[in-house]
């Protein structure tokens, strides 16, 4: 496999993932983030976009941390 054909498969994957870890909302005061386990906590703390300035994100369960 050539290293395009690499890069390809990578960014797929990647891209696929982001979308099965993706917070659901939009971060906007309307439609927040909505943290709805502790797997969207992880997901939350993890990636530093859903702390950009102007976002909203709402707590939608308990978490036993």
């Amino acid at each position: 496999m050539g290293m395009g054909k690499s890069f390809l498969i990578i960014l797929l994957v990647l891209s696929i993932t982001s979308e099965l870890f993706a917070l659901s909302g939009s971060g906007t005061s309307s439609d927040p983030y909505r943290i709805e386990s502790f797997e969207d906590f992880n997901e939350f703390c993890s990636n530093t976009a859903y702390w950009v300035g102007g976002t909203f994100t709402e707590l939608m369960c308990n978490l036993d941390l």
